[in-house]
């Protein structure tokens, strides 16, 4: 009896350890999601974003972001009771009820991915009252986010080619080109722009001017062609970008000074 007790007492403890484990894993979701419409509701968007993915950043821009959370008055939090978290290596989901200060209650679903050993919000889905609706699709997005992911195509390249080094590159270009090109045969790629020691920083932070109209094309590609207007001169570019979800990733790139 004594021994049978041991056991039992063993495998309580490795059930316990197990949820302790599971909880000190994921007790940092619901914590940065309270953090999250804490700072929406008291106008921090700024430092909202800081509890957001880089996908999710990369995808919504901020006048998006707010008008999304207006909807369900999630911008009015008061409160949240969250019944359910799970993880699976770097994911996690976080499922609950937020309460706003109207009176609103609404479902959540939040999905997480660890970032820095941070978890950041990487999808919202929220039961938002009324008829269903997408909030991301793969349509082309407006000229906030073709601007912004313009010019973070051009700092990215620029970044790779002034360090000769094309790996950090590789690890954020579409999985459909990176699969097929390695980071020393990207850089044999552009081996032109090494050569000619071409100084392409800077480019960035002017705002790009589209030539011509961004258009989705019969590959379901989003083309962007447009050119930087720098005082060193004009960097024309063309871009071709595929949705990997849920956002846009560079398939290809020319630019020309």
């Amino acid at each position: 009896m004594t021994r049978f007790f041991g056991v039992f007492a063993f495998l309580a403890a490795l059930v316990l350890g197990g949820f302790l484990l599971v909880g000190n894993l994921t007790s940092g979701m619901s914590e940065n999601a309270n953090a999250f419409f804490q700072t929406v509701r008291d106008g921090q968007y700024d430092t909202a974003y800081n509890y957001l993915s880089k996908g999710f950043r990369n995808t919504v821009t901020p006048r998006e972001l707010r008008a999304f959370l207006r909807r369900g008055s999630l911008d009015r939090y008061m409160t949240s009771a969250w019944t359910s978290r799970e993880y699976d290596g770097d994911t996690g989901l976080l499922k609950g009820t937020l309460y706003a200060q109207d009176g609103t209650v609404t479902p959540l679903e939040l999905t997480f991915v660890r970032e820095n050993e941070e978890w950041r919000i990487h999808f919202i889905d929220a039961r938002l009252p009324g008829l269903a609706r997408r909030e991301i699709t793969k349509d082309i997005p407006d000229q906030e986010v073709l601007e912004r992911m313009a010019s973070d195509t051009a700092a990215l390249f620029a970044e790779a080619v002034r360090l000769k080094d094309f790996h950090r590159f590789h690890d954020e270009i579409a999985r459909i080109w990176a699969c097929r090109a390695t980071p020393e045969e990207l850089m044999e790629a552009f081996a032109p722009f090494l050569a000619g020691k071409s100084d392409l920083t800077g480019y960035d932070q002017v705002a790009p001017v589209f030539s011509e109209p961004p258009v989705i094309n019969a590959e379901d590609a989003l083309v962007l062609k447009g050119y930087f207007p720098h005082e060193r001169g004009p960097l024309r570019f063309r871009m071709e970008f595929v949705f990997e979800y849920p956002e846009w990733k560079l398939r290809g790139i020319d630019m020309r000074i």
